[in-house]
């Protein structure tokens, strides 16, 4: 968790680069959201965040800091000191990464891996924002597709239109 000092400090550099301000209420639920993120890696997100965002424009999101949080575990899961298990769900990550089609747009999402325990070194073990915990079947069974949308050509892309379409698919065309 970042220190105190140090979120109310990167969030005060975030709300004067893109000129927003957030009252107190707004800072606890914001903390509440990302506080799973360690002092060094919160700030470098901090630093990325506005050097990837035109002042006076939108104030990037929680989601898009734990995006950022989990491109750091990836680049850097030596600087993580919590013992991981094996699990060829999640490639040992503790978080899967989906998408979803509603209303004619796609959703990007992150779950914990529900076949391991290895979702407690990315996601906050207590309080409300405990990850909801699927698997890769779990997601496709709900629609949604476990390859980013936007590295695929628009020919390529599978919609499920049923649970038996995506079980048949699961079963069929999943390499395990």
């Amino acid at each position: 968790m970042p220190e105190r000092d140090v979120f109310y400090s990167g969030m005060r550099k975030l709300e004067k680069w893109f000129k927003k301000t957030l009252d107190d209420d707004q800072m606890e639920m914001w903390l509440d959201k990302v506080r799973n993120i360690p002092t060094e890696p919160f700030n470098k997100i901090i630093d990325e965040l506005i050097d990837q965002g035109r002042p006076n424009s939108f104030l990037p999101t929680p989601e898009d800091m734990r995006k950022k949080w989990f491109n750091w575990l990836a680049i850097n899961p030596e600087r993580v000191h919590k013992a991981k298990e094996f699990c060829p769900e999640c490639d040992s990550t503790g978080a899967l990464e989906y998408w979803l089609w509603k209303t004619g747009s796609i959703y990007g999402y992150h779950c914990g891996c529900a076949k391991c325990e290895n979702w407690r070194n990315v996601f906050p073990t207590q309080g409300k924002n405990i990850p909801k915990l699927m698997t890769r079947q779990e997601i496709i069974a709900i629609g949604g597709s476990l390859d980013d949308p936007d590295r695929q050509p628009r020919e390529s892309r599978r919609v499920v239109n049923s649970v038996e379409e995506a079980v048949d698919i699961a079963v069929n065309d999943i390499p395990f």
